[in-house]
């Protein structure tokens, strides 16, 4: 037996050669780091920034003993860093903070639209649904309804064409009886964007539709996200404002505001208006 404070021969281990040597060794390698960079790590900023250093020597090995030059990058990174923390947390309420004092903007000019080529010309209707577009859950929508009626009778008579969208887990059944769809009109489904994942655009230009009147619920969802698709997608977009609705009248200034001024090509392919200011032949 051996006495106390004897020193203890611990085993030796077989350590294996080769391609698993060099997999094994870096493993127990970090085990014995692990313990040394938990201490280090609280006062890890103070150690580096008071680190020796020299610069490499030409023809030296970049990974030489020293930190060298690289040291000079570390530490103004740290500075910046250091720097700026402070700083996060008040530009973010700044921003916020001056939303209190955003004024309104003035709807935008609305513009009459003559339809002129009808073989050409879309009627989108998207996305209403008895659940939600009633005089309870979504008042604008069901006060739109009478106008999106007459422009859905005066588009079929004009032989426009008619599509439909529907949400996620919305069916034909649930469209309002005002505006119902007929059998042999278009019907996709889908989120916000009905371009997404359905057959939308390859029907609009199978039969070569250049324009499209889109109107629908929500005004900040499927009609804003749709418009701006078609938009970017180079098809000319016109959207009667009494024919979109929102849960509230921030919903339909706010998707209105940023179709009239969203940059490139969406803003400059919408025509925004109303139903009755748009023309049909005669």
């Amino acid at each position: 037996m051996q006495a106390l404070g004897d020193k203890v021969s611990l085993p030796s281990v077989n350590r294996p050669s080769g391609k698993r040597s060099s997999r094994l060794l870096p493993a127990l390698q970090r085990c014995e780091c692990a313990k040394s960079n938990r201490k280090a790590r609280s006062s890890g900023i103070e150690k580096l920034a008071r680190a020796p250093y020299r610069r490499r020597a030409v023809g030296e090995p970049s990974h030489a003993g020293y930190l060298g030059e690289s040291m000079d990058n570390v530490r103004s990174m740290l500075c910046a860093l250091l720097f700026a923390l402070p700083f996060c947390g008040t530009a973010q309420a700044d921003i916020i903070a001056s939303w209190k004092s955003v004024q309104t903007p003035a709807p935008p000019e609305l513009k009459t639209f003559a339809i002129t080529d009808p073989a050409h010309t879309a009627l989108l209707l998207l996305d209403f649904d008895t659940s939600t577009c009633n005089s309870k859950e979504r008042p604008t929508c069901a006060a739109s309804l009478p106008y999106v009626a007459d422009l859905l009778k005066k588009s079929r008579e004009a032989n426009l064409m008619i599509v439909y969208s529907l949400t996620s887990t919305g069916t034909l059944a649930a469209v309002p009886p005002e505006i119902a769809a007929k059998g042999d009109e278009k019907v996709v489904q889908s989120g916000v964007d009905k371009f997404f994942n359905t057959e939308l655009e390859t029907a609009l230009k199978f039969r070569g539709i250049q324009t499209v009147i889109v109107t629908g619920t929500m005004a900040h969802g499927a009609v804003l996200y749709t418009a701006s698709e078609a938009a970017l997608r180079g098809f000319k977009v016109v959207v009667p404002t009494d024919g979109m609705s929102s849960k509230d009248p921030f919903g339909e200034l706010s998707a209105v505001w940023i179709l009239a001024n969203a940059p490139g090509s969406v803003s400059r392919n919408v025509t925004l208006t109303r139903s009755g200011m748009i023309k049909f032949p005669q």
